[in-house]
């Protein structure tokens, strides 16, 4: 099992950071006139299908949230799309190479994942743990991923290490349709603007979901085995 938002060998896209801060300008205006719930949640972007919030904390970088429902779509298909890391740079953003290190347990897997980034901002790397586990919730079955990231002597002391990291995708299938929820708390360290880094993890989740939609229509994933075990994961994000 390969962790979704994570990476794999291949070209690297490359975004120069002239386009890059002139998108972020165009979006402070919309910043202003974003509606914020109760609980913090600001909508970021709705379209396509999907919509992107953040919860923004002062001295943090803010949690992404993210929601996609997909018709005619299971979650055997987003599986086999996390487990093909040959075209993972397909619609994963900045992914350079990514290691399946080891498999803990059945439903557990250690992955090492290098991300590159726009000029000036240094490359990345993470090493992640991810738990797979399962149930029936009103009838419907519910899948959660769960991934942290993990502090080891393995990690490039030439490169910073994306720490710390969690994350959630919650799948429910809903008869022919598939609920994709997602949530991240993911620091990049380095001498980063809060902006940038806020800016940096919208913009990715945004573009990995718009790309994950293609990824799953494509035959290749519509059929066979993806390597996925549920097993149990109750005290995952305990330290």
């Amino acid at each position: 099992m390969r962790f979704a938002t994570l990476p794999v060998r291949a070209a690297v896209r490359v975004i120069s950071l002239a386009a890059f801060l002139t998108s972020f300008t165009t979006l402070l205006v919309s910043f202003a006139t974003q509606a914020q719930s109760d609980d913090g949640w600001q909508v970021w972007f709705q379209g396509d299908d999907i919509t992107i919030s953040q919860q923004r904390h002062p001295k943090r970088a803010a949690t992404v949230g993210a929601h996609m429902r997909l018709e005619q779509t299971s979650a055997a298909q987003f599986f086999r799309v996390l487990n093909d890391v040959e075209h993972a740079a397909e619609w994963l953003p900045h992914v350079l190479s990514v290691t399946l290190v080891s498999r803990p347990t059945p439903s557990q897997t250690l992955v090492y994942s290098v991300f590159d980034a726009p000029f000036p901002v240094a490359k990345r790397q993470l090493l992640s743990r991810s738990c797979l586990s399962s149930a029936m919730q009103d009838g419907q079955r519910v899948w959660l991923l769960q991934v942290k990231d993990v502090q080891s002597s393995m990690l490039n002391n030439e490169l910073i290490a994306i720490s710390p990291l969690r994350a959630i995708w919650r799948l429910t299938e809903q008869g022919d349709a598939l609920d994709i929820r997602y949530e991240v708390d993911a620091d990049p360290n380095g001498r980063l603007p809060l902006w940038l880094v806020n800016f940096t993890n919208l913009n990715n989740t945004k573009q990995a979901l718009r790309q994950l939609k293609s990824q799953l229509l494509k035959p290749r994933y519509l059929s066979g085995e993806h390597g996925f075990v549920a097993g149990r994961c109750d005290d995952f994000f305990t330290p």
